[in-house]
């Protein structure tokens, strides 16, 4: 990824990174991710947290949006009819998201009820796990019935993290429906599959130093094969196997970005992974700040930069007043 201000470079420590061309004033607009090609709002703030723009209610002293989508008993809300417009054209192409999360809903309160509770084999992860065990755990699990859900309900973020890649999923059917060339197009602001599939694969260490990760990953992704198999027949080959929920999540970490409140920085209301802004390495003395409008993740220049400089942000940078500045 290049532009006017900078070129892509590999470092002196190993990998990519982006390195300054020119002089650059301080508050200079470098970048701007337009929309996440995936993202959840969490479930708790489903009803204060904009669908289409993030926008908290909170912040204009509402506990909630009353604008909303419904369908099949489940919806999506809003804090304004443009909004809700824009979300139409732009996030539920076809009808495909709001089909999606009543699928996910549907389950969830089915799963609740104790009606689909099929064991089957809980996968377990360790600190000295091989890729192969992780390939051969995934085959496997591609393998077992499409009613294969757990009698052990999945937690929140689980949940969370089936809407998340559910998002990614869309997205990429709409890419291979409606391709397109064109920047201002909604199915193309977003980024490609191509581009998340260049970031970072941290699949292996994750799962080597997260307790149960493997076990909780698939656990996932037999929830959203489940949900979407019948409910959704258009997005089965992308559920048949377990490539794209797998490529996802093996970049999920260190890549995604967290939408937080715009004012005040204090609430984490879901995150997203907008794929071009993770060229930008993480540096603890960061020159360039993040910030989030409405969908968007713009990056700035945090102070004057010299030619050659590399550009990084802060993963955790407190000093920004402006929403997203973690990754998850």
């Amino acid at each position: 990824m290049s532009n006017s201000f900078f070129v892509q470079k590999t470092t002196s420590y190993g990998g990519r990174g982006l390195f300054s061309t020119k002089p650059i004033p301080k508050d200079t607009l470098l970048h701007i991710s337009v929309s996440p090609y995936a993202s959840v709002v969490y479930r708790r703030y489903r009803k204060e947290v904009c669908a289409q723009c993030f926008s908290y209610a909170f912040e204009s002293n509402r506990n909630c949006w009353n604008i909303k989508h419904e369908f099949n008993g489940s919806s999506s809300y809003f804090c304004s009819d443009i909004c809700k417009e824009d979300w139409q054209s732009t996030q539920n192409v076809d009808g495909l998201a709001a089909q999606c999360v009543a699928a996910l809903d549907k389950l969830e309160k089915t799963m609740k009820k104790r009606l689909e509770i099929e064991p089957e084999t809980i996968f377990l992860s360790t600190s000295n796990i091989t890729m192969e065990e992780i390939d051969s755990a995934w085959k496997k699990a591609e393998g077992t019935s499409l009613k294969a859900v757990s009698k052990e309900l999945l937690n929140e973020l689980e949940l969370d993290t089936a809407r998340f890649l559910t998002s990614a999923i869309i997205r990429r059917h709409l890419e291979n429906t409606y391709p397109s060339s064109s920047p201002t197009d909604p199915h193309f602001v977003t980024g490609t599959w191509s581009q998340v599939l260049e970031l970072q694969d941290n699949e292996l260490v994750y799962s080597q130093a997260t307790p149960y990760a493997l076990s909780s990953r698939i656990l996932v992704y037999l929830f959203i094969r489940s949900a979407l198999w019948f409910s959704v027949p258009v997005l089965r080959p992308y559920l048949k196997t377990s490539d794209t929920v797998r490529a996802l999540l093996a970049r999920e970490q260190g890549n995604a970005f967290g939408l937080y409140e715009v004012i005040g920085d204090t609430e984490m209301l879901g995150y997203g992974v907008f794929s071009s802004g993770s060229y930008f390495n993480h540096d603890c003395s960061p020159n360039i700040r993040k910030e989030r409008d409405g969908r968007s993740m713009k990056f700035y220049a945090k102070r004057d930069i010299e030619p050659n400089e590399e550009l990084c942000i802060n993963y955790i940078d407190i000093d920004d007043v402006v929403a997203a500045n973690d990754a998850t």
